[in-house]
């Protein structure tokens, strides 16, 4: 099994409305110009706690509603070749594209998530091991006036990136696969993530 390693975001749900135009300061030209005109309002309510998807936004080839494929606008250090050895990226010298993202929105009463899982296991390991991908990450954090921001391990340790860096405390062990439960409250985990890691 492969490894599902995302760049996670979890904003004020007050902030919704600008959430897209600061994720597309962060996308390549291509994913950018997807999302360019568009206010964020979820394309589906899925249980009693949450919504999720962009509304508005048109699908391409293999894309389902709430997953979407955009890539990263980024220059990345060269030792991240050694995990991209058989792809054809070319964003080691200037900041260029980077990566399939699958990136999904969730929303509860109070708090908005952004996720971009990697496509592949080499792509999850440039997520986790990239300091430029980090701080591009945080910068998009920022300026959305998120809670905080992490990268998503697949365990109870991710790696917290804003509003400080360090070990992040996770509530569940696959959240991959646990926002897709209907039992899932986006407001409960981020609450608890906030108690656990003091932010």
């Amino acid at each position: 099994m492969g490894l599902d390693y995302s760049l996670c975001a979890i904003l004020p749900r007050n902030q919704a409305p600008h959430m897209l135009e600061q994720l597309s300061t962060v996308l390549d030209a291509t994913s950018r110009r997807r999302i360019q005109n568009l206010a964020w309002s979820p394309a589906l309510q899925t249980s009693n706690t949450v919504s999720q998807g962009i509304a508005g936004l048109l699908g391409i080839e293999h894309e389902q509603t709430n997953f979407y494929a955009f890539s990263l606008q980024v220059k990345l250090e060269r030792e991240m070749k050694a995990y991209l050895v058989d792809y054809p990226f070319n964003c080691f010298d200037q900041a260029n594209v980077f990566g399939s993202m699958y990136t999904s929105v969730f929303a509860g009463a109070e708090f908005l998530l952004v996720r971009m899982t990697a496509a592949s296991s080499d792509m999850s390991r440039v997520l986790e091991n990239s300091s430029a991908i980090h701080k591009l990450w945080a910068q998009f954090a920022k300026a959305s006036k998120a809670t905080l921001a992490y990268v998503d391990l697949e365990s109870e340790v991710g790696i917290l990136l804003f509003p400080k860096s360090g070990d992040c405390i996770i509530p569940i062990n696959d959240t991959f696969a646990c926002f897709e439960a209907p039992e899932f409250d986006l407001d409960e985990m981020t609450r608890f993530m906030r108690q656990a890691n003091q932010v």
